[in-house]
């Protein structure tokens, strides 16, 4: 379930992304965007202290994932 892009297409969830990641820079500028976002961001942090936290937890668990990854390649590749 995408978004319509230009023409009535649908965007898939890749294209949305890019799409958001080129245009966010240049809407947060905008200050009647940047200040009710940032808001919104911030009752959602006091309403649901979790949520960021968690994202920052997902984002330790990755990286401490590939650390073991790349450790049991190369481990591997030294035919040890």
């Amino acid at each position: 379930p995408g978004a319509r892009g230009d023409g009535g297409a649908r965007m898939t969830d890749s294209e949305m992304r890019q799409t958001l990641v080129r245009l966010l820079p240049e809407v947060l500028r905008d200050e009647r965007v940047r200040q009710p976002l940032l808001a919104l961001i911030a009752l959602e942090a006091v309403g649901n202290p979790g949520a960021l936290g968690e994202l920052t937890g997902l984002r330790s668990f990755l990286r401490r994932e590939l650390t073991i990854a790349a450790g049991e390649l190369s481990h591997d590749s030294a035919g040890v």
